[in-house]
């Protein structure tokens, strides 16, 4: 009986690769692309990438080099851990801290017991140069990249009059959103908000 059940998986497992779609066991335990080749790829990519982290972490430069959340299997659990641990550094409550940011080379949140800096963020629908949030002209790509966040938990966010909140999702199906983070806008928050647009780890 093990045998003959064990044989089925085996079939189910080559009936879905050979349609290349990603076997159900897979999505269970990593949610990635659907198709079983851009799956495996993402799977082989973020290994390699977890090798350097590890290496950064060991020599103790990891917090302070620019990281790429995309290269994470799961990058909700690691802002998690960030909050944790700036929650320890900064005896504050966990419930209390918010995720912030500053954005562009340079900028710094002044009360933020630990910072770290983000690259490789792209955003949907709009242009962000760091500064304000750009509507796209007709001919212009869909997806832009965004500058250096510089990204902290803290207790008391910015607080600007021209400030939206942005959806930051791991992809573009927007299936998964981790949080938001803060733009600068002008004119009408409420028409921004409409737009639709949002940020992206992996395009």
């Amino acid at each position: 009986y093990q045998r003959r059940v064990h044989g089925t998986k085996i079939q189910q497992l080559a009936a879905n690769l050979m349609e290349n779609s990603v076997p159900l066991t897979w999505d269970k335990k990593w949610e990635g692309p659907e198709q079983a080749n851009v799956w495996l790829k993402y799977i082989v990519h973020r290994g390699i990438c977890l090798h350097d982290w590890l290496a950064r972490d060991i020599d103790g430069s990891l917090l302070k080099s620019p990281m790429r959340l995309n290269e994470l299997y799961r990058p909700g659990t690691f802002l998690n851990a960030l909050r944790q641990e700036t929650a320890q550094r900064s005896g504050s409550a966990l419930d209390s801290l918010v995720l912030d940011c500053t954005w562009g080379e340079g900028q710094q949140l002044s009360k933020a017991a630990l910072s770290i800096r983000i690259e490789g963020l792209m955003i949907t629908g709009v242009k962000f140069d760091g500064n304000k949030l750009a509507e796209l002209p007709a001919d212009g790509a869909g997806l832009n990249p965004c500058p250096v966040c510089n990204l902290a938990w803290v207790e008391q966010p910015q607080e600007f009059k021209h400030l939206v909140q942005v959806p930051v999702y791991t992809n573009q199906n927007r299936e998964t959103q981790l949080n938001s983070l803060p733009c600068t806008v002008q004119g009408d928050h409420a028409r921004w908000i409409l737009t639709g647009f949002a940020i992206v780890l992996d395009p």
